[in-house]
């Protein structure tokens, strides 16, 4: 009687009974999520480095703020008629203030630059610090002064640049502190994407004129980066404030007069009475 063979193919075993294929397979699936997990926010990282522009911080505002009041200090060249008196208090203040810039007025000992900053970026980035880098010369200006001083100041972050130390940075003034400390030695700024902070600057000189551009830099995506700041494409100037008597001209207005006036000789003298000559 002779063997007969069957033509049946014999069947593939399921997973469970093939341990060593099925575990390979749980195992290739676990690295593939794995490798998945850490690739896509690396092309995610990848790609908003490759799209994201422009600065990580955004300006979206620089202004030199009046706070109520802003005085202009000329050089010995510039004279003022008194139709140009006239015509300077018929402005508006706001006008009042294009007209001086435009003539050439720079702010004497003090000036207040207004920056209103964003995040962007996808990540928040962090302000580390905020330098001036300044060029001043000698003499300041000691020719004209048209004094108006701020009447007030509110501000929720206030930093002081004192161009005159050696190694200018950022100083503020710690709630009942009695002197002032490096802001960005004891604070950073973070930003998120968006994300708004006003800042005021206080820039001062106490014996030089001064031009004078901002420098922040920043961390952003494990990179520092020096953004500069300048007043609209020309650097922010500011001359020191003289003794009253080494003017050649000063004319009294805003809080102190209501209409620019030539200065009283008692108030040249340091009296605070009787500043616009009236009796």
């Amino acid at each position: 009687m002779s063997d007969t063979t069957s033509g049946a193919t014999e069947k593939p075993k399921p997973l469970w009974a093939r341990p060593l294929v099925w575990i390979g397979g749980v195992v290739v699936a676990a690295l593939g999520i794995a490798i998945t997990n850490m690739l896509v926010p690396l092309f995610g990282t990848v790609l908003n480095n490759l799209t994201e522009t422009g600065d990580p911080v955004r300006v979206d505002l620089v202004k030199i703020s009046d706070l109520g009041g802003r005085s202009y200090a000329f050089p010995g060249t510039a004279m003022f008629t008194s139709q140009d008196l006239d015509q300077l208090n018929a402005m508006t203040p706001d006008a009042q203030h294009a007209w001086l810039e435009s003539k050439g007025g720079v702010s004497p000992g003090i000036m207040y630059v207004q920056l209103t900053l964003s995040g962007n970026r996808s990540e928040a980035v962090r302000i580390l610090d905020l330098k001036p880098v300044s060029k001043c010369t000698q003499p300041p200006y000691s020719g004209t002064l048209f004094e108006s001083p701020p009447a007030f100041l509110e501000a929720s972050l206030l930093v002081s640049l004192h161009i005159d130390d050696p190694d200018p940075s950022a100083m503020y003034s710690p709630a009942g502190a009695s002197q002032e400390r490096p802001y960005f030695l004891d604070n950073t700024i973070l930003l998120a994407k968006d994300e708004q902070q006003v800042m005021v600057v206080q820039i001062d000189t106490r014996k030089s004129l001064c031009s004078v551009d901002l420098e922040l830099s920043v961390l952003a995506s494990g990179k520092t980066v020096v953004q500069k700041i300048d007043d609209h494409g020309a650097p922010f100037q500011v001359t020191a404030e003289l003794a009253r008597t080494s003017w050649q001209h000063v004319y009294l207005g805003g809080s102190i007069c209501p209409r620019y006036v030539p200065a009283s000789a008692s108030w040249l003298s340091g009296s605070t009475k009787d500043p616009c000559g009236v009796p």
